[in-house]
């Protein structure tokens, strides 16, 4: 019985530190959205040409996955911290390898709650490969007047 015990315990616990990092993870995402966020409302500019610089400040250096974009009140990116090339992109009708028009679904929900979440299929910059992901998003007014949805996301197995 004793060792059942410690199985059964171990398993809690890696249980539970599973459950932890994934509380890590998603706190990380909505912290860097909130810091982009606040950037925008004081220079928009500046932040968006930052983050296509792919800076550091915006982006986690040891994990690729955790990077910000962001898009105007047109559903075009402006921003992308991993795929820079994709700015100009408007994203109607963009869908992820299951059909579904995620970017449309976060566009609507940013425009009538002001933030949100939605789970979608994309390439994760660890892996290069498809992959589930979570993103959080909020509708921010930028210093120029402007309307942009800033996200942040991460990857996960189902």
């Amino acid at each position: 019985m004793n060792k059942l015990a410690k199985i059964l315990s171990s398993i809690l616990l890696l249980s539970m530190l599973s459950n932890f990092a994934w509380a890590q993870s998603v706190d990380s995402v909505v912290s860097l959205v909130k810091v982009i966020r606040l950037n925008i409302e004081k220079d928009a500019i500046k932040t968006i040409s930052v983050i296509n610089k792919r800076d550091q400040q915006y982006k986690d250096s040891e994990n690729k996955s955790l990077y910000v974009f962001v898009i105007d009140d047109n559903n075009t990116i402006v921003a992308h911290g991993y795929k820079p090339e994709r700015v100009g992109v408007n994203m109607n009708g963009e869908k992820d390898s299951n059909g579904k028009e995620y970017a449309l679904e976060i566009y609507n929900k940013a425009m009538t709650y002001k933030k949100g979440w939605s789970d979608y299929i994309y390439t994760d910059p660890n892996t290069g490969k498809d992959s589930n992901k979570l993103s959080y998003f909020e509708q921010v007014k930028g210093s120029d007047g402007k309307i942009y949805i800033v996200g942040s996301g991460l990857y996960y197995d189902k």
